[in-house]
């Protein structure tokens, strides 16, 4: 993750890494190095990984598929194509296109909503704090587990409007279900199956069971489950585990990734990081342009029609992969696109998507992250790596990194 643009691969070696492109792919050292290859001379490419799908890198490219949902289905998100343990039917309102993808998605919308929003800042900030008073006297953490990962699930909790005492058990399922879940050995799938998934739901259906046609029911996410419907009928206890699933992985692991990657990223450029400490106003600003450099997601769409994007032509049935991270170092979009500009006046990066499935949560997950910053700030102002610390980002799904072991240095 630096911050000069470069390419150190040859044309005859982008075409072949182009053939040969998944986001899983042990041998490519840096992607964003690739990505700068990819923007200069194949900015879309079809790869042979997968069976088979197209790749687009483009600001311009992607915004436009993004937004076109009835040329570019949601039925499949992912490449690979990953069968989700109890979300069968598709994560809701994600994998789901329209007219219901708009009904499910409305549902909820208030509960997500900015009004929703605000009133969690202070305790936000309180759980913050206390986990970073801790790394404080412990003198050394691993930066991800011991802050990225709790922090957002008990952020999550106070969304959701269940209580703290349950952000241990959420986060034992989602691990299972994002790890053993998603993964390849039948047997560890089986459990999530039969063992984790059915604890999950009987969990999740008692509370919501008490919600339901409550007078008294407080005004949050539960609440706003327990009571949703679609034409005309309260939502099936299918829907309401797949609409759970979805809002569980993207309001925790999506969370964690993008925080990990901006705390790297303040950890290993501490001029950015003295600069953001000593202008707090900059925070909104930092965590836009630290999304927009970093990165989330690589979403996939399903071809629906015959179209051309891109100079590519597409028929109806093939897959496109956007890859948004790559997006984000658009130089067509964003001057010195791979120099991280907390003043940066226009920013329309895609870290959240864009058009109908443009991320319902990302009221609350702009909200986590400035609050996370500050309270990073506070705690921890020299913050850095432990001596002799390489961390290795995670590509994949979502890109973010798994460990970042830091050193404490408090301010005196």
């Amino acid at each position: 993750m630096g911050t000069k643009r470069g390419c150190p691969y040859s044309s005859a070696e982008l075409h072949e890494r182009a053939r040969n492109f998944t986001l899983f792919d042990p041998a490519v050292p840096d992607y964003f190095d690739l990505f700068a290859g990819f923007h200069d001379e194949l900015p879309a490419f079809h790869s042979e990984q997968f069976g088979g799908f197209y790749v687009f890198t483009k600001y311009e490219d992607c915004r436009t598929i993004l937004k076109d949902s009835e040329t570019f289905s949601s039925r499949q998100i992912f490449i690979p194509k990953v069968e989700i343990v109890g979300a069968e039917g598709g994560l809701i309102p994600e994998e789901v296109d329209q007219p219901d993808h708009g009904k499910y998605r409305a549902a909820l919308n208030a509960a997500l909503g900015p009004r929703r929003v605000r009133p969690l800042y202070d305790d936000a900030r309180r759980i913050a704090d206390e986990y970073l008073a801790k790394i404080v006297q412990a003198g050394s953490a691993d930066l991800v587990a011991d802050f990225c990962v709790p922090f957002p699930v008990y952020t999550f909790l106070l969304m959701l409007g269940a209580p703290a005492d349950d952000a241990p058990q959420l986060l034992y399922w989602k691990e299972r279900m994002l790890g053993d879940g998603l993964g390849g050995d039948e047997i560890k799938r089986a459990e999530v199956q039969n063992e984790v998934l059915p604890a999950m739901v009987s969990h999740f259906e008692q509370m919501l069971a008490a919600r339901r046609g409550s007078p008294d029911a407080p005004d949050d996410l539960l609440t706003a489950l327990a009571n949703a419907t679609i034409d005309g009928r309260p939502w099936s206890q299918s829907e309401l585990r797949r609409a759970t699933m979805q809002y569980l992985m993207a309001g925790l692991d999506t969370v964690t990734s993008a925080l990990s990657s901006m705390l790297y990223f303040l950890a290993t450029h501490p001029e950015h990081r003295r600069d953001l400490d000593e202008n707090r106003d900059l925070i909104p600003n930092a965590v836009e342009e630290m999304l927009r450099y970093c990165g989330l997601t690589g979403p996939a769409r399903y071809v629906t029609r015959d179209t051309e994007v891109g100079g590519i032509q597409l028929r109806a049935g093939d897959l496109v992969h956007c890859i948004l991270q790559a997006t984000g170092r658009d130089p067509d979009e964003f001057p010195d696109a791979d120099v991280v500009d907390f003043r940066r006046q226009t920013n329309r990066h895609l870290a959240f998507g864009a058009g109908r499935h443009r991320c319902q949560g990302s009221h609350l997950a702009r909200m986590e992250l400035a609050v996370a910053l500050e309270a990073v700030l506070d705690h921890l102002p020299d913050l850095a790596l432990a001596p002799g610390a390489n961390p290795v980002p995670r590509w994949g799904y979502v890109f973010g990194f798994s460990e970042l072991p830091i050193v404490v240095k408090s301010r005196s």
